[in-house]
């Protein structure tokens, strides 16, 4: 009877006797809410209090057709339907409110109690584990809005970015291209044909000079062996220059007693005897100013006289604690700036006059070369490595060739605004040449980690290369001091 009534309600509704009417206290409210809302366990909960909706024919049936295998038990999804639809059907009964405990709650059509179960349903089986609050709104939409809204705020921040990059990138570019054009006016204004060659950068001309004394230092790599020597007394004094330390030709001879020592002799030698006949310096010390050998001998000889005039005028001997007689002149009467730049007119003009016939000096430079390759292979010759005279000769033609090239940048040189000077370390009337910092620099690094203080006091034990030293600028400026552009390469006595 009970599930004919429970059968006659499910489908028509409408027809249906409603239970009588209470009102819900607030607890009772509550657990309605709960027990139309609560999770899986609250609805199997509520399932349970309804079982007597279901009768023992009822259950029966279903365990006989489940025996049979036709109607498999249901699940999921469809269960849950079913236990929700029993359980509102069995709030429509008086005696039922018994299992609750509390009054029945209000009394649903099953269209509504249908939307309920599905909304919990779709809930609980989500195939995507979202979780909907109560109002409808998941937290994977919520999300999914702020990631979007993100996403939107940093595209607009890259695009402001790329658009800060290019006005940079424009920005640099206007600059480089200003530069570019103040460098070329400047080159313009220094470069006049009409007042100076072409003037180069300090970088250029060092590189140029290193190249020479590389070249130097290849070459004297065969000049390590023997034991001879073939020293003069009258050349002591030029050889205390490259070996500060001898005393006598007795010191020389032994100091180049092995072939490290025979090597750095080599080139000092080499490079004291191409720099005091090959190029031409001018210094306040008025010493070892050489001859332009690329001019005429009969023009070389008046550029001398003049340049020495112009550049010692109104001279006097000035006498210094450390160093020799001191010429100064008078820089008032001739400034510094006013005669370089007269020099290196005068020797741009006579340049170009050399294309004339009349006034090349191949003639000269080449006896002047032989001349410096003859003096350094005096000495070095009995160390060669071979005793070929073919041999020796080849080594002779090499050396000619790097003097060669030191005639050519002696050359460049004297058409520089600034004036240029290669010369190699003086030393102190009270003592052997020590250690100078600002111009000097030790083949072994010793001068690396070695305290200062001690440093300027260790003497030299030998000048392997001389300094370049550099006066003023290619603008015509700071004639007032010099400086070594490159450093004289020594070796520091450690004994």
């Amino acid at each position: 009877m009970a599930r004919s009534t429970a059968t006659a309600a499910f489908r028509n509704p409408e027809t249906s006797q409603a239970p009588p009417t209470t009102t819900p206290t607030p607890s009772s409210e509550k657990r309605n809410i709960m027990s139309l809302f609560g999770k899986s366990k609250g609805i199997d909960d509520c399932s349970n209090a309804s079982a007597p909706v279901q009768t023992s024919e009822y259950v029966g049936k279903n365990q006989g057709d489940h025996a049979q295998g036709n109607n498999m038990p249901r699940k999921g999804p469809t269960r849950m339907l079913d236990q929700h639809a029993n359980l509102n059907l069995s709030g429509r009964h008086q005696d039922d409110a018994l299992a609750y405990g509390h009054p029945p709650p209000p009394a649903h059509t099953l269209k509504d109690t249908t939307k309920v179960i599905k909304n919990k349903v779709r809930k609980q089986w989500d195939p995507r584990g979202e979780s909907k609050s109560d109002w409808g709104v998941s937290d994977a939409d919520r999300y999914r809005d702020e990631r979007d809204e993100l996403l939107q705020l940093y595209k607009e921040l890259q695009e402001e970015n790329d658009k800060l990059k290019d006005e940079l990138a424009n920005a640099q570019h206007s600059i480089d291209r200003t530069k570019r054009s103040a460098n070329q006016m400047q080159a313009t204004m220094d470069n006049k044909e009409l007042f100076l060659g072409v003037q180069a950068h300090d970088d250029d001309i060092r590189a140029r000079f290193s190249s020479l004394l590389s070249s130097i230092k290849t070459w004297s790599s065969h000049f390590t062996a023997g034991n001879s020597h073939a020293f003069r007394e009258d050349v002591l004094a030029e050889y205390q220059t490259v070996a500060p330390r001898i005393s006598g030709l007795k010191d020389l001879e032994n100091f180049v007693s092995n072939k490290r020592s025979k090597r750095y002799f080599t080139r000092g030698w080499a490079a004291y005897v191409m720099s005091k006949t090959l190029f031409r310096t001018l210094d306040e010390f008025g010493v070892n100013q050489g001859k332009d050998v690329w001019l005429n001998q009969t023009i070389a000889d008046s550029l001398s006289r003049m340049e020495n005039e112009l550049w010692y005028t109104g001279k006097q001997l000035v006498y210094h604690s450390w160093y020799s007689p001191l010429i100064q002149a008078d820089r008032k009467a001739i400034p510094y700036r006013a005669f370089n730049d007269w020099r290196a007119f005068t020797t741009e003009l006579l340049s170009k006059a050399l294309k004339n016939e009349a006034y090349k000096a191949d003639e000269q430079m080449r006896k002047a070369v032989a001349r410096a390759v003859g003096e350094v292979m005096e000495v070095v010759s009995l160390w060669s490595d071979t005793s070929d005279p073919k041999k020796l000769q080849t080594y002779e033609v090499e050396l000619s060739k790097v003097f060669t090239g030191a005639v050519q940048l002696a050359q460049f040189l004297r058409r520089q605004r600034a004036l240029w000077s290669i010369r190699f370390p003086l030393g102190y009337d009270a003592g052997p040449l020590v250690f100078n910092s600002t111009c000097m620099r030790d083949d072994r690094g010793n001068d690396e980690d070695m305290d200062p203080d001690i440093l300027k006091q260790k003497y030299i034990e030998i000048v392997i290369t001389p300094a370049l030293y550099k006066r003023g600028t290619m603008n015509g400026e700071k004639f007032e001091s010099e400086e070594a552009a490159v450093s004289a390469i020594v070796a520091i006595d450690t004994s």
